[in-house]
């Protein structure tokens, strides 16, 4: 959690309704729920991945959320699948292998299901 609060994408929660994905660097784009459901059905959500080298342990820190379980089960999905990561390397840069990263992106809920995403940010430090 130490890490997580130190990136640029994090989550927001004002209360249960109110929650967002904030863009640290401007506080002025954000993805999320003004009120979401107390059920949690969504038509859309927002996912935050990100992959951080930890210089203190040499290890890799991958974290993968939704706002709710439906974007939350899109972002194991975003890890697995390879043409997911085709995409991210569109819009890389040099080297992005061996960097920090962070990608936002949203997804269409179809019958309780999460369609394909739609990459909304990038960054790569």
């Amino acid at each position: 959690m130490s890490v997580a609060n130190k990136l640029r994408f994090v989550f927001e929660e004002r209360d249960v309704h109110h929650r967002f994905i904030v863009d640290r660097t401007d506080p002025s784009k954000k993805w999320g729920f003004e009120a979401l459901p107390i059920t949690g059905k969504v038509a859309e959500d927002f996912v935050i991945i990100s992959r951080v080298f930890q210089s203190e342990t040499g290890e890799i820190l991958i974290t993968a959320a939704g706002i709710t379980q439906y974007g939350s089960r899109a972002a194991g999905e975003f890890l697995t699948n390879p043409l997911y990561w085709e995409e991210v390397a569109r819009q890389a840069p040099a080297g992005w292998q061996k960097q920090n990263l962070q990608v936002i992106f949203s997804v269409k809920i179809i019958d309780h299901t999460p369609g394909p995403p739609n990459i909304l940010a990038t960054h790569f430090w």
